[in-house]
């Protein structure tokens, strides 16, 4: 805070020393110097910081009272008065004054500004009140400056509120008003304008205001007095007067707001037309209810011969009247650049309920926009106002940036963000040089007759000039990880070692740069003159020189294959389609130097950075910018892994990471795969290999074959497994093209085999033997998985080769274990995870929530009680990737590569992109006011998460396919809210609304529900990719994701990419960012917290089949990676009883908490097969009931791994929400644990057992039952 307070000083002190310069020679210019230090430099806060600017607002405290005496002002009046006037100011004091001579007038001509009449009362609202610009000389130089009632923020907070009456008078108290110049804002705040008199302020008489005349003639006037603002203007402005009035006239005449009768609302209602790709209409609201927008860019015509799209944009709108009397319709023909067409007659006669359509055409020329900016016009139909907006533009080029392939398809246009294929790199721990002193550590090793040596007072070296010096592994502090104290004390307990780019080559992995490349085109209506383009870092980016681009990579022409080398300074042509199509190409790389994020942090194994630069574009007036982002994922190198040989590569393992065996079926007799053993060349000492051998459950069905004969034993007929040998591997395929069976062993023996660091290579690194899976081909074995494990045994050897040992005497020993799994037919390939059921369990200490949708059974039973339940009967489909031999090159929605053969991650989710829309669909299954996730009905490239599901001709997509966005509903936050009897209610109880519309919202507050009608259905549209994915990034700060201003844009997201999945059907993916949004009960603009914005959050989540809890070491996924929770006090555990913990207690809010077929029943059921005591997930917790014996107390949450014979599966997570003060009570600072329950659905399956197209199919069936679970036990 104290940074930032010293910012705002400087950069108003650079502002003030810019504007306050020498007073110029005239008495005249004087005058008008210091007028603009008075509204410039004093009212954006040139004062010194000690002191506060004093200012008395004027006015008589309420309207004159007309002559004889004022009707008060009819209740029902609702209107819009626009007052087109010319602002005046007048300045006095002792030693300066402005504006009071005939010949010394400050006056601007002000756009019109909208005078809101509601009832008995009349606001003046900054976000409608328009920019006043004027120019003022500062130093001589002719400088802009804008007057509004917005300043830096959106003007929704400030809002003058007053009276009037019918004969003209107005008073409007406490409005603020906002001056810009050169970027810096100031307020005047809590002004009073009247048509009365002003109070007298020192020097000026009373100022006199006048009424709204019939003709609607105005005159609004205020005062003040400056106070004390800083040194340097004391003695010219220090107790200064100051006078301002707004003169001119009102549209509609005051009459009609008397006139005016209904319920205080608007009697037309104009929503926007949109036409989609499939020649759909959708509806959409205005912003605000009253503006149409019109034009979000549009060039400003020069000649008659400046004709096109370029040049005008066209809009379709439909007025709905709202009212209960017939009104009168006059469209205009033009208002200003705006023109009008309509549909039918322009002037008709419009009845209650009854619509019409018309469009608005915006055509800037310089005769009537003689300015680049935002055009606002107001028009009135009926009885109601509304302003008209477009952005015109100053005829230029205009560079847009489109991603595209290796030939030069355009993959993505009209971009802001390239993202890069992320980079898998080699890592190792880093060491550095260092000069120690030896000591010795008790306790005393007889065997060796000294005490146990470690090493203490290190210190920097530079070896060969100091003897002794030795490379040392570092923490991530740069300091010696084993180094002790005198007392034989670690110094540095429990720190993590520092990893660093393995650029050696001793890995044996490639480093491969990422590249993209782009494409620039001219969409303007002029040349573009493009002088040079380059990289620039993010500024505060802890990690430089991560992008590559070079100006002998930049080529033009109208193809790819078409194009010649260039470099700027280059102009471009307008782009224009089958006529002019010349276009920039450009690469950008991205090639990581080192393991630091943009943020500062460090990539560490199953932790990935994000890094950031700023592609950029100099052109003749300003720049284009364009964000790059790439990934770093580390691929460590422990010290000691097995290497298993097979049909896709070798696959190295390090000690608790599981194999699993390749291609074993049904009729599988023997499946052998060789296994060799490396360790690394970092490695900080040898390995003395002694025994090698099976051990686990289904140690039965697995061999160890570490001989000749061995191998020949097991030599399976064709077409039922596979013997031992040596695939052959095409290094540009990755795929077994040829097999050795000459297998020589080495023989452990009775002495061990050394391996020793250095040694070898993954070409010549020792074969030990062969794991081999074996089934009895006469026996009948209906399990599916087998698994044990691969246990390695060896002794430590230190740097001369020779054992070590502990201090008590014995040898160091150390083991290397490889789960071992096989399964017959496991998973993989690309499926559809269809999500049947969503649980919550929202941990508010006030109100404790554990619920779920519910289950079919339920649904059954609410109907036999008369009750409706079907229509939340609903599936939510996800795209998702299962490659357990990481053998698969996996791709993106965008068809953008995000994980290869090899790089260590198995499984991937696309990412989920939910937002509200304004469509509504024929089909009941599909989610109203909701995007797609899938629409088959767009255009190749945007279909969606299923758009490379198209298999072959045998298993053919539904056509059309179109499948929901993930939209959860929540009962206990839809109207009537948490704390009614009802709640919380079922999906029938409440009506479906546009959560951006002003009625829709209205419907969560009793204000907006009438008594015969229902509330609104609360929901959370929930979008997911990787944490750092760039729609997140700005909601993660704190910042509004203006989900509604935006929904029309695809959201910019990370595909969930770095999943591990096993074939035992355990999956987890990490580092995931889960967007909730939407309004709620306490979320809306009439809420009984106050006005408040939709729920937004960003949660920072793990999803995964097994328990959720804290890592064990860096090697395990991070399962709970949001750092809000406070792991010490157990907010990651479900707190069922434990009143001695923080922790909110779950049972006794969700215990016979719920009535369904006569019955009482308890929500936390929905739980019960998820939650357990212990972190081996064997005892199983739950509240206590009378017919249970659960204890209470605490419990872990864990999924439940995909069955590999139903497919059924259970994904959890948990986080925590921010300290937003507009999450409310309701969610801010609040624990949630979520649950998604589904199967996976194979889209090559038989359509009979719900699979093949039916995949894709929205409605609920028979199988999406089986995946549910229920509170009632049946």
């Amino acid at each position: 805070m104290v940074n930032l307070v010293k910012k705002w000083w400087v950069a108003r002190s650079v502002v003030c020393g810019v504007l306050l310069g020498a007073p110029t020679a005239t008495r005249r210019d004087r005058i008008r110097h210091f007028f603009t230090i008075l509204i410039i430099t004093i009212l954006v806060g040139c004062a010194g910081p000690d002191y506060t600017p004093v200012y008395f607002p004027g006015g008589t405290g309420k309207p004159e009272p007309a002559p004889g005496g004022s009707n008060p002002p009819p209740a029902a009046a609702r209107c819009v008065l626009q007052m087109t006037s010319k602002l005046c100011v007048k300045i006095k004091g002792e030693k300066l004054e402005a504006g009071i001579k005939p010949d010394d007038l400050i006056c601007a001509d002000a756009p019109p500004i909208p005078i809101e009449i509601l009832g008995e009362k009349t606001f003046l609202k900054g976000s409608d009140f328009p920019d006043i610009q004027v120019e003022i000389m500062v130093k001589g130089v002719k400088t802009p400056m804008t007057m509004n009632g917005k300043g830096a923020t959106d003007g929704s907070k400030n809002i003058g509120e007053g009276s009037w009456t019918p004969e003209g008078d107005i008073e409007i108290k406490n409005f603020s008003l906002f001056f810009n110049v050169l970027g810096a804002n100031g307020e005047v705040p809590n002004l009073t304008w009247t048509t009365g008199l002003t109070k007298e302020v020192e020097g000026l008489d009373s100022l006199k205001g006048s009424p709204i005349g019939p003709d609607g003639k105005i005159k609004l006037v205020t005062s003040t007095i400056l106070g004390h603002l800083f040194e340097a203007a004391d003695k010219y402005l220090l107790g200064a007067s100051l006078q301002a009035s707004f003169e001119g006239k009102v549209d509609p005449p005051l009459s009609q707001c008397i006139t005016a009768s209904g319920d205080g609302e608007k009697q037309l209602r104009i929503v926007k037309l949109r036409l989609d790709s499939s020649g759909k209409l959708s509806e959409e609201a205005l912003p605000g209810r009253n503006v149409l927008e019109v034009s979000q860019g549009t060039f400003i015509a020069q000649s008659p011969q400046d004709v096109g799209s370029s040049f005008e944009t066209r809009a379709s709108f439909k007025a709905i009247h709202e009212g209960d009397k017939p009104i009168n319709i006059q469209l205009p023909a033009r208002v200003g650049p705006f023109y009008f067409e309509a549909e039918g007659r322009r002037n008709r006669t419009l009845q209650p309920n009854a619509s019409f359509k018309f469009s608005v055409i915006f055509r800037p020329t310089h005769n009537d926009t003689p300015k680049a900016g935002t055009i606002k016009q107001t028009f009135r139909l009926g009885m109601d106002n509304f302003f008209l907006s477009g952005v015109a533009l100053e005829p230029a080029g205009r560079p847009s940036v489109h991603r595209v392939d290796e030939s030069g398809q355009t993959i993505a246009a009209n971009i802001e963000t390239v993202i890069l294929n992320p980079l898998f790199v080699p890592a190792t721990t880093a060491k550095n040089f260092f000069k120690c002193q030896k000591i010795q550590c008790e306790p005393f090793d007889s065997a060796q007759g000294k005490g146990h040596e470690s090493i203490t007072q290190c210190t920097h070296c530079t070896p060969p000039e100091v003897q002794g010096c030795a490379l040392k592994p570092i923490n991530t502090a740069g300091k010696p990880i084993e180094e002790v104290d005198s007392a034989c004390k670690p110094l540095y307990p429990g720190s993590s070692p520092l990893m660093a780019l393995d650029l050696s080559g001793s890995s044996q992995i490639p480093l491969e740069a990422s590249k993209q490349i782009l494409t620039i085109r001219n969409t303007g209506v002029t040349d573009l003159t493009i002088k040079n383009i380059f990289i620039e870092e993010m500024p505060g980016s802890q990690s430089k020189g991560q992008f590559k681009f070079e100006k002998k990579w930049i080529r033009a022409g109208i193809s790819f294959e078409k194009s010649e080398a260039t470099t700027p300074p280059l102009t471009l042509p307008p782009y224009r389609k089958g006529v002019q199509e010349k276009m920039l190409f450009l690469s950008v790389v991205y090639l990581p130097n080192d393991l630091i994020g943009f943020d500062g942090k460090q990539a560490t194994s199953g932790i990935d950075v994000i890094d950031k630069a700023i592609l950029k574009m100099e052109l003749q007036k300003g720049f284009k910018t364009t964000q790059l982002i790439g990934r770093t994922k580390i691929q460590d190198i422990p010290d000691l892994q097995a290497y298993f040989a097979t049909a896709t590569g070798l696959k190295a393992k390090a000690n608790s990471e599981s194999f699993a065996m390749q291609e074993v079926t049904a009729k599988t007799q023997d499946m052998a795969v060789p296994v060799f053993l490396k360790l690394s060349d970092t490695a900080s000492g040898g390995l003395r290999i002694t025994e090698i051998r099976m051990v686990g459950k289904d140690t039965n069905f697995f061999e160890w074959l570490d001989t000749p004969a061995k191998v020949e034993s097991r030599q399976p007929p064709s077409g039922f497994g596979k013997r031992c040998s040596i695939p052959i591997i095409d290094p540009t395929t990755g795929r077994q093209i040829d097999e050795r069976f000459d297998l020589t062993f080495v023989n452990i023996g009775s002495q061990g085999f050394d391996l020793k660091p250095g040694a070898t290579t993954q070409d010549n690194m020792p074969l030990f033997g062969c794991v081999n899976y074996h089934k009895d081909p006469n026996a009948t074995i209906r399990q599916r998985i087998f698994q044990t494990n691969l246990v390695v045994t060896a002794l430590k050897l230190d740097a001369q080769g020779k054992l070590e040992k502990n201090p008590d005497g014995s040898y160091k020993q150390t083991q290397l274990t490889i789960p071992l799994v096989a399964a017959i037919d496991p998973l993989r390939g690309k499926f559809v995870a269809r999500i049947s059921q969503t649980g919550t369990a929202i941990l508010n200490p006030q109100n404790p929530v554990l619920t779920a949708v519910p289950s079919l059974s339920e649904v059954e039973m609410m109907e036999k009680a008369g009750e409706s339940g079907r229509e939340e009967l609903l599936v939510m489909l996800g795209a998702l990737i299962l490659d357990p031999f990481d053998e698969f090159e996996i791709k993106d929605s965008q068809d953008r590569v995000i994980n290869k053969p090899g790089d260590g991650y198995t499984a991937a989710f696309r990412s989920t992109d939910t937002r509200p829309t304004t469509a509504h669909y024929d089909d009941e299954a599909f989610f109203d006011y909701t995007t797609l996730q899938h629409d088959s009905d767009l255009p190749i490239g945007k279909q969606g998460i299923f758009y490379d599901y198209d298999f072959s001709p045998e298993f053919p997509l539904p056509n059309p396919l179109k499948t929901n966005g993930w939209r959860i509903f929540t009962g206990s936050l839809s109207y009537p809210g948490p704390l009614s009897p009802r709640s919380p209610i079922n999906l029938n109880e409440c009506e479906v609304v546009d959560p951006c519309s002003p009625e829709g919202l209205r419907k969560f507050s009793k204000s907006g529900v009438g008594s015969d009608e229902k509330g609104a259905c609360a929901f959370f549209f929930v979008s997911a990719g990787r944490y750092h994915s760039p729609t997140f990034e700005p909601i993660i700060r704190g910042e509004s994701g203006n989900m509604c201003a935006n929904r029309e844009q695809p959201q910019d997201l990370i595909a969930m990419d770095n999943g591990h999945y096993s074939v035992d059907g355990s999956i987890t993916l990490e580092d995931l960012g889960l967007r909730f949004w939407g309004p709620t009960f306490f979320h809306n603009p009439a809420g009984p917290l106050g006005n408040k914005p939709p729920l937004e959050e960003v949660l920072h989540i793990a999803f995964t089949t097994e328990i959720l809890k804290p890592q064990s070491s860096p090697r395990d996924y991070n399962v709970i990676p949001d750092e809000k929770l406070d792991l010490k006090k157990q907010e990651h555990k479900l707190n069922l009883t434990d009143t001695n913990l923080t922790t909110v207690v779950t049972c006794p809010a969700t215990t016979r908490n719920r009535t369904l077929g006569g019955k009482k029943h308890s929500s936390w059921r929905y739980f019960e097969p998820f939650i357990v005591k212990d972190e081996a997930g064997e005892i199983p917790a739950g509240c206590p009931e009378a017919e249970n014996n659960f204890t209470g107390g605490t419990a872990f949450v864990h999924g439940r791994r995909i069955d590999p014979e139903t497919g059924v599966f259970s994904l959890v997570n948990v986080s925590k929400f921010s300290s937003k003060e507009d999450l409310s009570l309701a969610f801010k600072d609040i624990v949630m644990f979520v649950i998604l329950n589904g199967w996976v659905c194979n889209p090559q399956g038989d359509e009979k057992n719900f699979e093949g197209a039916k995949c894709f199919d929205p409605n609920f069936n028979e199988r999406d039952a089986k995946a549910q679970v229920t509170m009632t036990g049946e």
